[in-house]
Order: structure tokens, then sequence, then C-alpha cells
């Protein structure tokens, strides 16, 4: 099996679990970079916007395709911001350009990621990115949780405390000792820093990651933004007869 990771962002910067195989290891990191440079993975699926229209009014198809197939947790799949916006300095001028170059204004809830959005669009330009080596991919964890439980989306929002269990108890059949691999993490990291969810959702984007060699995506055939970066929602659809992870 390949070393695999998965990627949440969170107040304290990026939290992620790595796999290699046998052994589950969670980490918070304060950047991209640094996260990328310690990761032995071959697969990052990271819960963030890659791949970015510029002036075009359409949304990105990924982002319209993952909504339509949620009803209670579509809102959750909301417009990425187009790339014009990244390096506005408030909300207003965000919003502002955003329109200008997409006929959208753009959320509150897209502004309050716009910076990891522009430290992950910025890092995956660079030379320190190796696809090749270490690729990184777009998932999203509702998405994620969705594909698992056999194309059915979560009942409660993710913050509940039943929204939670319901998640963890999707995880579970798919690795064990789920539990215990969330609360050495929730143990180690404060909650002003990584919330319950943020640890939940980067298990599931890394369970997800488990499945790299039978992964699909939204569209099934990817745009490509003006930079040559796929426009994708990545995740793994679970069959009636559910194949198992690493128990």
């Amino acid at each position: 099996m390949k070393r695999i990771s998965g990627v949440d962002g969170c107040k304290g910067g990026w939290i992620t679990f790595h796999f290699d195989g046998s052994l589950w290891s969670g980490k918070l990191f304060k950047n991209i970079s640094e996260l990328y440079a310690e990761a032995d993975s071959e697969l990052i699926l990271i819960d963030i916007p890659i791949g970015l229209r510029e002036n075009e009014a359409s949304e990105r198809l990924c982002d319209l395709q993952a909504r339509a197939v949620l009803d209670k947790r579509k809102s959750s799949v909301f417009p990425s911001p187009s790339r014009a916006a990244l390096f506005c300095k408030d909300y207003s001028q965000a919003s502002r350009k955003n329109r200008e170059s997409s006929g959208r204004g753009l959320s509150k809830q897209s502004f309050s990621i716009i910076p990891k959005i522009r430290e992950v669009d910025v890092f995956v330009q660079s030379a320190d990115y190796f696809p090749k080596k270490k690729r990184i991919r777009e998932v999203h964890p509702e998405i994620c949780f969705w594909g698992l439980n056999r194309r059915s989306e979560m009942n409660y929002y993710k913050n509940d405390t039943l929204g939670k269990c319901e998640r963890l108890e999707v995880l579970n059949q798919y690795i064990k000792d789920t539990k215990k691999i969330f609360d050495a993490v929730r143990i180690r990291y404060k909650k002003q820093y990584v919330a319950d969810s943020d640890i939940i959702d980067a298990m599931g984007c890394a369970v997800t990651a488990i499945f790299n060699d039978s992964l699909y995506t939204f569209p099934p055939k990817p745009e490509k933004d003006s930079k040559g970066l796929l426009m994708e929602i990545v995740y793994y659809s679970a069959n009636q007869r559910m194949e198992r992870g690493v128990r």
C-alpha cells in the first residue's frame, strides 16, 4: 500500500494524518511547505480548492457536480473564489474583485479561507512542488464521507455531537481504533487551534486516500485552469458490498 496523507485546514494551520501502510500518525503543520517537505507520502488529499477560475463567469464544474449529489450538506460546497480575489486585503475588496472577474460576489465563508487557498495556489505553482513524486489533490470532506458511506451523505452537521459520532462510525468501517487515533490527536492539540471537526475531516481525507488506485473525480474529466492546474474534487465510491480498508 502506498504512503498517503489527508489534510484539513484549521486555525493552527493544517492538521494532517499520515498512513504508511501499517501505522497512523497525526500532526499539525503551520504551513503547506513544511507539511509537504515532511510528508513521506505519494498522495496528499487536501480540503482546499486547487485550480481556480480567472475571468470566467461559470463556476468550477467540480463544485457544481459535488454540490448536486448532496442535499442537507450541499451548502458546505460553496463557490470557489476567482484567482483575482486571492491577494485582496479585505472582504469588500475581495468581493468586488470576485464580482468583476466572475459576475458573483464572494461569501464571507469563502473569504475566511482565502489565505489558505492562496497559500496552496502559490505552492503548487512553485519549484518546491514535485507532483510526480508527491501529488496534492483536492477533496471535500462531505464528499469524502458521502463516498465512503456508499454515496449517502451525513445526516448531521459536522460540529454537532451526533455529526461527529456518525462520521467516526463511517471511518471505523475502514480503519481500526478510529476513536483512539482521534483521541491521540485531540489530546495533543488545543481546540483553539484544531477543532474536533478538523480532526475528523482530515481523517476522512486520509481514509479516502487509502484507495488511491480507485478514486473518482467530479467532473469525471476534470477541467484545467489557466495555470494548467486540474479543477477536480476527488472521492472514493464504496459499493454495496463495502470494500474494507485497513483493519
